[in-house]
């Protein structure tokens, strides 16, 4: 449904074939576990000091038996001091910030996890100026899929543990920050717009249908206030 609303603004040349920024956002479930409970829960964004494969030993799903009511397909995250039960929406962004494409995971699934599979609802045109992202999307995987899509590299590079980043990587990562507006405004739109953020659905299948729809109306609410560019 969200391509082929895109391929009706594309044939208006309201999406633009330029670069694509990609990132991610929690919708929080409100079915979670109302008792005390002992879980295991994935650390989000610790990965400066880990290598990738400390980050893959990271990550745990619940253990125990989900109380009837329960979403069993949700899962936590912990952010710095705060933890979230629910879901994780990966979205692609053109350079307007209309969204081409996106991925649902459970919420303590590693953002670099979500790449390929959310590119790979996006052609070759769309991406071949640079797919653009945090370090929280660095990967050897990720790097080699955008090789052999021919698509410019412009993940942020991360630290390891005892391999601090060099002065180009950080002069690098600095200018891929810059562009980061672009995808954390569409976040915040759809936020004040619709109050996204949340679900009242259960299951994965549920709740990537509601970020699908989340994303078509924030591409119709702002495509009528965008410029339409020129036909060559």
């Amino acid at each position: 449904m969200l391509s082929e609303i895109n391929h009706q603004l594309e044939k208006h040349r309201i999406i633009i074939h330029q670069d694509v920024k990609v990132d991610a956002s929690i919708t929080q479930s409100l079915f979670h576990s109302k008792k005390p409970k002992t879980f295991e829960i994935a650390q989000d964004r610790k990965e400066d000091e880990l290598s990738e494969e400390e980050v893959e030993k990271q990550e745990h799903f619940f253990k125990e038996v989900a109380e009837d009511g329960v979403d069993k397909e949700a899962r936590w995250l912990k952010k710095g001091t705060k933890t979230y039960f629910g879901y994780k929406k990966q979205i692609a962004v053109d350079s307007n910030g209309l969204v081409l494409a996106v991925h649902t995971t459970a919420a303590n699934e590693h953002d670099s996890k979500g790449l390929i599979p959310l590119l790979e609802k996006i052609d070759n045109e769309r991406i071949k100026k640079g797919v653009f992202t945090d370090k929280g999307y660095a990967s050897k995987a990720n790097r080699e899929y955008l090789k052999g899509r021919k698509s410019k590299d412009r993940i942020q590079h991360k630290a390891q543990r005892n391999k601090p980043l060099s002065k180009w990587e950080r002069v690098f990562n600095k200018l891929i920050s810059k562009t980061r507006w672009v995808v954390e405004r569409t976040f915040g739109s759809q936020k004040r717009w619709f109050g996204v953020g949340q679900t009242r659905l259960k299951g994965l299948d549920k709740v990537h249908t509601q970020h699908i729809l989340e994303a078509i109306a924030y591409n119709l609410k702002r495509s009528p206030k965008m410029e339409i560019l020129p036909a060559f």
